[in-house]
Order: C-alpha cells, then sequence, then structure tokens
C-alpha cells in the first residue's frame, strides 16, 4: 500500500513503482530564488504602498512572498488588497497559497475564501486545495474538489492524485463524482519517450486487467477504460502530446474530440509556456467477448503500381489528381500531343544504340514502324487508348518483366516509372530518360536462378518474345521483331506518363502524394498489417490469406508470436508470394498445429487437374486446451471464385474422417460475387453449398449479403490496361463490391453471437469508401466474428 502521511507530496511508493509514479509532486509555486529575504527587506508596507492602485505590483510582491514562504504577509497583503478595492483573482490565491505551503489549514482557509468570493480554481490553487487535503487526510473533500475543477485546469497529476483518493474511499463512494470514469489526463514532457505515452494512453483508454502481486510486483486492480481522455503536452512537449493524440487515432482507441491552445502562467507567477491539450474521445470498439474468437483476413499482396486502384487519401490532392488524369485521358484535347514531341528522334536514337548494342535484330523494321506510325501518333487516342497496342501486349507485357524485379537478396528493383514503388525524382521526361536508359541497359540484377542459385541479368534481358499463337492481334512482322518493338513501346509508354504528370502537378506533388501511397501499401505495410493485428490479438484463431514469406517470418519474431502460434503451409509459395496461414492462440491451443492435412484436402479434390496454386490453402489439426479436436484451414479462392465450391466439399470430406467431434473454422477469400454468373461464383450459391455440406458462415442466417460486403475497390486511368479503368463516378457500379470474405464452422458446432467487419484498422466498416487507404494497407476487409459453443 501506498503511505499517504503526511500528504500526496510526500507519498512514497514501492521501489518498483517509483518510475510510475515520481511525475506527480505537489507544484512548488515560486521556487526559491537568491535574495527572496533582500527582496522582502525593502519593506513590505513601502511595496504595498506603492502598489495599491496596480494590481502588477501587488502580483510581483506576492510572488517574492511566495518564493521566500510568507504566508502570513501574503495572506494580509490579500486583505488589504480587497479594502483598497482591487481585484483579487485566481493568480494572487494561487500565490498566496504557495506562501503558505507549509500549512494546509491556511489554505484549506484561502480555497474556501476562493469559493465564497466566486473565485474560479485554477491548475495551480486546484493542485495546492488536493494537496492540503490529503495532508489533512480529507478524501472525501480532496475527491469533491477533483470533481469540481473544470476540464481546462486538470494538473499534470490529477489522473494519479484521483487514482490515490480512490484508494482510500474506495470506488463506491466515488461513483457519484462527475470526473469518474470520464476524463483523465495524460501530461506528456521530454524525460520519458512517446512509447511510454503511447503505451499509458493505450491503457487508460483500452482499460487493464486486475493483476495479483507477486515476487517485487504490487497488485493492480482492474481499471476501466475511460471515455476521455486529456493529453497534454507543455512547451517542447507538444510534439510528444501530438503524436500520442495521432497514434490513439491510428490504432482506432479514440478519436480528437477537441484541441486547446494555451499560453498559462507557471508555478513562478511571472513566465508563460505554450501548451497544448488534445481531447481524446474513446471509440467504442466491437467486442470479440462471449465465445471463441476467430478472424479471417485476406492482407493483399503488394501491388506494384500504386496509383493503380483508386483509394481513400487523406489529402485531398489526391482525389483531385485522379480526377485530372482521369479527364486528361478521357478528353485530352489539345493536351494529347504528338509522340515526336514527348520522347523525339534524339531519344529514339540513343535507344537505337542501345538495342543495337545488344545484338537485337530486325532493327531496320522498328525504325520504319517507328518513323512511319509511332512518332506520329498522338499520346493519348494513339498510345494510352489504342485497342490494337493493348490487345498485342506491345506496352502491358515489359512492364509485367520490369516494372518490379525481385532480388536474390529479397528486396525489389523498379524501373524509372510513375507506376511503380520507384522513390526517383521524375519531374520532367528530360530528368527520368537517363534513369531509364542505365536501368534498362546498364544496371546488373542479381535475381534468383534454379532451387536456390542466383544470375546477374539486366532488365533489358528479361524481355520476352510475343507470340502470335497466344495473343492474334500481334502480327508475323511485329512477332519478329517483338523485343526491340516492346521496349521501345515501353519507353514510349513511360515518357507519356511522366509527361502528363509534369502537366497536371508541375510543382512535383503528385510525387508526394505517390510517396505517401508507397509508404502505407508498399514500404510500411508489413510493419501496419502487424499492428492491426495486434489489436486482435484477444482471437483465438486467425486465419490470413496472401501473405508473403517475408512477413510470416516477421510476424514469427513479433510479439504476436509469443501470444500465437504462427503457422504457415509446408510448400509456401516464395514466388508467387502469396501464402495462407493460420494463427492460433497459445492459450487455447496450447500445443500449436499437431499435423497439417493440407495435401490430404487436395488429394480429396473431386476436380483435377487441382485449381489450387502453391501456398493457396493450409489445412491443420490442433487440439483445444479443454481437448476438443479442431481442424483450422485458411483459403484464397481464385479470381472467379471457381475454386471455392470443390475446396469447400473437399474440406468437409476430411473433416468427416476427423470424426463428428471435430470441429471446423475456415476462414477464407472465397471470391464470391454479389451477383453470380455462369463465370462467377455467387454468394448465393456458395451459402447453398455451406448448407447442403452441414456448414454455415459466420454471417447471420437470412441476412442480406449486400450488407456483408468486404471489398471495395476499382481500377484508375494510371495503368497500361486502360480497358480495366473506372469512372471515379462508376466506382460502386463497375468496381469490385462483392462479399468475399467469410468464416465458416459446422452448423451443429457453434453460433455467431457477433460478427464484424473492419476496413480503417479502428474495427469499423465504412460502406461505399474504396479501399485500401493510408490506414488500412489492404483491399479486403478483415472479418471478425465471437462463436458460442452449441456443445
Amino acid at each position: 500500500m501506498l503511505s499517504t502521511a503526511p500528504g500526496l507530496g510526500e507519498v512514497q511508493p514501492r521501489a518498483s513503482r517509483v518510475q510510475d509514479r515520481s511525475g506527480w509532486r505537489p507544484l512548488r509555486l515560486g521556487a526559491r530564488a537568491e535574495g527572496a529575504e533582500a527582496q522582502l527587506g525593502r519593506g513590505v508596507s513601502a511595496k504595498s504602498g506603492q502598489s495599491r492602485q496596480r494590481r502588477g505590483g501587488a502580483k510581483e510582491l506576492l510572488g517574492g512572498l511566495a518564493r521566500a514562504r510568507r504566508g502570513d504577509a501574503a495572506q494580509a497583503l490579500l486583505r488589504e488588497m480587497a479594502q483598497q478595492r482591487i481585484e483579487v483573482g485566481v493568480r494572487q490565491y494561487g500565490a498566496a497559497m504557495g506562501a503558505w505551503d507549509s500549512s494546509w489549514q491556511k489554505v484549506l482557509g484561502l480555497a474556501e475564501e476562493m469559493r465564497t468570493r466566486a473565485v474560479e480554481a485554477n491548475t495551480i490553487t486546484g493542485n495546492s486545495e488536493v494537496n492540503s487535503c490529503a495532508r489533512a487526510g480529507r478524501w472525501q473533500q480532496a475527491a469533491a474538489v477533483l470533481a469540481a475543477l473544470p476540464r481546462s485546469c486538470l494538473f499534470p497529476a490529477f489522473t494519479l492524485a484521483l487514482e490515490i483518493v480512490q484508494s482510500h474511499l474506495g470506488n463506491a463512494k466515488l461513483q457519484h463524482l462527475p470526473c469518474q470514469n470520464k476524463h483523465f489526463q495524460v501530461a506528456v514532457s521530454l524525460k520519458k519517450g512517446v512509447g511510454f505515452f503511447v503505451r499509458a494512453a493505450s491503457v487508460f483508454l483500452r482499460g487493464a486487467e486486475a493483476r495479483e502481486a507477486s515476487e517485487g510486483i504490487e497488485a493492480k486492480p482492474k481499471r476501466p477504460p475511460v471515455e476521455e481522455l486529456l493529453v497534454s503536452g507543455l512547451g517542447d512537449a507538444i510534439v510528444v502530446a501530438v503524436a500520442v493524440a495521432e497514434r490513439m487515432e491510428a490504432d482506432g482507441l479514440a478519436e480528437i474530440a477537441g484541441v486547446e491552445t494555451l499560453f498559462p502562467e507557471m508555478p513562478d507567477g511571472e513566465t508563460r509556456s505554450s501548451q497544448i491539450r488534445i481531447t481524446l474521445r474513446r471509440l467504442n470498439r466491437p467486442s470479440l467477448e462471449g465465445g471463441l474468437a476467430v478472424v479471417t483476413w485476406n492482407l493483399a499482396a503488394i501491388n506494384n503500381n500504386p496509383f493503380e486502384y483508386w483509394i481513400t487519401h487523406t489529402d485531398g490532392a489526391y482525389a483531385e489528381l485522379m480526377a485530372q488524369v482521369e479527364q486528361f485521358i478521357e478528353n485530352p484535347g489539345e493536351r494529347d500531343a504528338p509522340i515526336g514531341d514527348i520522347f523525339g528522334q534524339a531519344r529514339y536514337d540513343e535507344l537505337r544504340s542501345l538495342m543495337e548494342a545488344e545484338g537485337w535484330r530486325g532493327l531496320d523494321e522498328v525504325d520504319g514502324m517507328w518513323l512511319s506510325d509511332l512518332s506520329i501518333r498522338k499520346a493519348v487516342s494513339g498510345i494510352l487508348k489504342d485497342k490494337g497496342l493493348g490487345d498485342k501486349r506491345l506496352c502491358s507485357m515489359p512492364d509485367r518483366f520490369t516494372n518490379t524485379t525481385n532480388l536474390s537478396s529479397g528486396e525489389p528493383a523498379f524501373r524509372p516509372s510513375v507506376i511503380n514503388h520507384c522513390a526517383n525524382r521524375l519531374s520532367s521526361v528530360a530528368e527520368w530518360w537517363p534513369q531509364w536508359k542505365a536501368f534498362m541497359f546498364q544496371d546488373y540484377l542479381e535475381v534468383p536462378a534454379g532451387s536456390s542459385g542466383s544470375k546477374r541479368v539486366r532488365p533489358c534481358e528479361l524481355l520476352p518474345s510475343i507470340k502470335r499463337a497466344k495473343y492474334p492481334a500481334i502480327t508475323d512482322a511485329e512477332e519478329a521483331v517483338s523485343v526491340p518493338l516492346q521496349c521501345l513501346c515501353l519507353a514510349i509508354f513511360d515518357a507519356i506518363l511522366v509527361h502528363m504528370m509534369h502537366v497536371l502537378s508541375p510543382d512535383g506533388h503528385w510525387q508526394k502524394i505517390k510517396e505517401s501511397i508507397c509508404d502505407a501499401t508498399f514500404r510500411k505495410k508489413n510493419a501496419k498489417t502487424t499492428a492491426i493485428l495486434d489489436g486482435y490479438r484477444e482471437a483465438s484463431v486467425m486465419c490470413l490469406q496472401e501473405a508473403s514469406v517475408k512477413f510470416l517470418g516477421d510476424l514469427g519474431v513479433s510479439s504476436l508470436a509469443t501470444t500465437h502460434h504462427i503457422v504457415a503451409p509446408a510448400k509456401a509459395d516464395a514466388q508467387r508470394d502469396q501464402n495462407s496461414a493460420v494463427l492460433l492462440s497459445r492459450q487455447f491451443f496450447p500445443a500449436g498445429a499437431a499435423k497439417e492435412l493440407t495435401e490430404d484436402v487436395i488429394a480429396a479434390l473431386d476436380v483435377q487437374p487441382s485449381p489450387l496454386e502453391a501456398g493457396d490453402l493450409i489445412v491443420v489439426r490442433t487440439t483445444s486446451a479443454t481437448g476438443t479436436p479442431f481442424l483450422v484451414a485458411s483459403f484464397h479462392g481464385d479470381t472467379n471464385g471457381k475454386s471455392t465450391s470443390p475446396v469447400l466439399r473437399a474440406v468437409a470430406k476430411v473433416l468427416a474422417a476427423e470424426g463428428a467431434g471435430c470441429q471446423l473454422i475456415f476462414g477464407m477469400d472465397a471470391n464470391t460475387h454479389l451477383a453470380g454468373s455462369s463465370s462467377l461464383y455467387g454468394v448465393k450459391e456458395f451459402l447453398q453449398d455451406c448448407e447442403a455440406l452441414g456448414l454455415r458462415t459466420c454471417w447471420p442466417d437470412g441476412k442480406d449479403m449486400a450488407e456483408c460486403l468486404t471489398t471495395c475497390n476499382a481500377r484508375t486511368f494510371l495503368q497500361p490496361q486502360l480497358n480495366k479503368a473506372c469512372p471515379s463516378t462508376l466506382k460502386l457500379q463497375k468496381g469490385d463490391v462483392n462479399p468475399k470474405d467469410h468464416i465458416v464452422f459446422r452448423r451443429s458446432g457453434f453460433e455467431p453471437v457477433s460478427t464484424f467487419k473492419d476496413n480503417t484498422a479502428r474495427r469499423q466498416y465504412v460502406e461505399s469508401m474504396c479501399f485500401p487507404t493510408l490506414q488500412f494497407p489492404s483491399d479486403h476487409g478483415l472479418v471478425a466474428t465471437a462463436l458460442e459453443s452449441k456443445l
């Protein structure tokens, strides 16, 4: 227990908690200054006489009295000021309380006098009165003072003070307090790192379970979450307060409800400092309590083109830029410049020399195609929107092979282009061209070769021949020179995009927008994904799809690995790198996965050849802490969903072989569509298939599946296949807006208690919002459910 004598300011907690408690001490008004007694020696009455008509003079004198701890003189001066009808405000009372620092009786008397004169408390007087109440053992009065303090006057240790008062009175006696469990304060400083205050704020907003005492560790009572949290920072600590508030909002724990900027007076009564106070309002997060908690989430493989899909961006300039791109391509008008003006003869000549050095044949034919055709085409109508070039794959094929190259080191290499994660400055065609030439023809890349080897290649050597047998739109003459021809078309294509972005965003802001998207969906994608999963760590089962081998490796050394077994398929595919995996709670499944049964399911498929790619499916047998056997599976279906039904039947066969007592947890991206067709697997058919197998999904029976959508994305105009582009006004009508993600289990085994979806990282789903976003790095929503056992 904490010792409380003689007062709160002298509380001495146990050694193990000194660091946690050291932030709260009584404010020592007017720190002792050298020469304070000399100042007083000039005579209180003389100084008073000079300042009776000047409140500022009285304030200065009170400051000196506070520093010298001359309470009697300070109180006499207050009386004299009142008699002379000089206004006495909260600052003067604060200085007098500081002067009476050693006498709690006098401080409480001044506090009562303030109330009589209707003088509202501030941070300094509130702290002084609470500290004096504690010294006097007047805990109920201390509680009343804390409750009456305006929020703007909460002192830095308000939260600790209330906690100590509660420990003396008990929660039952404090239920009437308006401050109880409503608003608390985290006063940040530079003495500790941002992470310390982030963790503290998280505990307040999440709440904390009770902790029993153990050797060297003091017991802690259960702490319910607060409804509001005030985060304050003074001076240089303002940046820390902002970082904490932004983190709480990013983690979905709270929303910023208000911001105050102040210049409060410091304890010496003379100086001021800037201060920020940020009010955070706790978000009511859906709970997974009441049953077996299960999560399924298609993490989405990294998209090489950050601009390929419409996203929701916090920078309004993104929507404006993409609208301009759409307008530029749909209605270019006079901006539809000839290729000769954008790429130019000089650059063609340089490119031809480079291709000739490679020994590529047919360059004379390519010269003719350049001079008589490509150079006089218009950029938009003749290249970007030309259906013939699209059908021949003369731009999309070389982009596919050189856009992003995975190196042996595990790192990627990017062609200098608008439509990949290349971070190079591409402010103009002139700046872009030397980079492009060097990458394609000079830079050697170490790429994987064979099962464990590697080889050095230049990107130009990766360009394949385009065969007419596969792409009949290409002519025999074009097939014969398809390597140099596609290289030329790729250079023209990249030049057009750089030119267009320069025209639409001459200040280069488009590159800052691209950088933010690359950070969210590529560079920091794994970290953001891990943080989101960490927010669901109470789940006993997490089913993941499209996880990269690197991500699963990183997950294995993350904090989640301390609470969950990370189980990847034995035949994970590092090349395609879209692997399904499961996370099993160490508490619910102590032994983890007993055996992988993926091959058993593949063998049970009733369609051949197998429609599955390596890594699409993982199935494991495990046993709960109570001895119940489980089959846990995670699956990623093909784009049209046609492989889902046979996989569902095969899993059901293996489940039956495990026995009637074995329970199934099956998380999947089934790629089911709201409107099924001969080519698309419909969600209605999927639900019927589940029912026929004695299975059901986490969605309530009979629920309109239009309310269970888990994708909302559409392609933009900034990509090589414009036939797939979707106008901004038709994103919801023509985009991928479907109920694709499900959690399946035996109807006889479980009943869903609650189910929700998330596309914000805040346990909320914003309908009709295109995602990914900067906060949520996947194009599939996360689905979570709590399952109550029927057994």
